[in-house]
C-alpha cells in the first residue's frame, strides 16, 4: 500500500486515513516535490498543535471552533 503525506518540520503527516498498528514497519520515500497546504489545513494543524492533539484533522473549521468556544465562554 502507498499513501501520500508530507513532513511538517517535526513529523510525517499522512494525507489519507490509514490504519497502522503500533510497531508496524513502514517505508518512507522522500520526493523532490512539495506539499502546499491550503489555509484550512494550516489552521487545523496550528489548532491541533495548540490543543495538543498532534495532526488529527477535525471536520470543523478551526476558526469556527475557536469562535464557538469564545462565544460559549462569554455567555457564562
Amino acid at each position: 500500500m502507498t499513501i501520500e503525506g508530507y513532513y511538517d518540520g517535526r513529523q510525517y503527516v499522512a494525507l489519507e486515513d490509514v490504519s497502522v498498528k503500533e510497531n508496524q514497519k513502514v517505508r518512507i520515500t522522500i520526493l523532490d516535490e512539495y506539499f502546499e497546504p491550503d489555509e484550512h489545513e494550516r489552521n487545523v494543524d496550528l489548532l491541533a498543535r495548540y490543543k495538543g492533539f498532534g495532526g488529527r484533522i477535525w471536520e470543523e473549521d478551526p476558526q469556527e471552533y475557536v469562535s464557538a468556544l469564545r462565544a460559549e465562554e462569554r455567555s457564562r
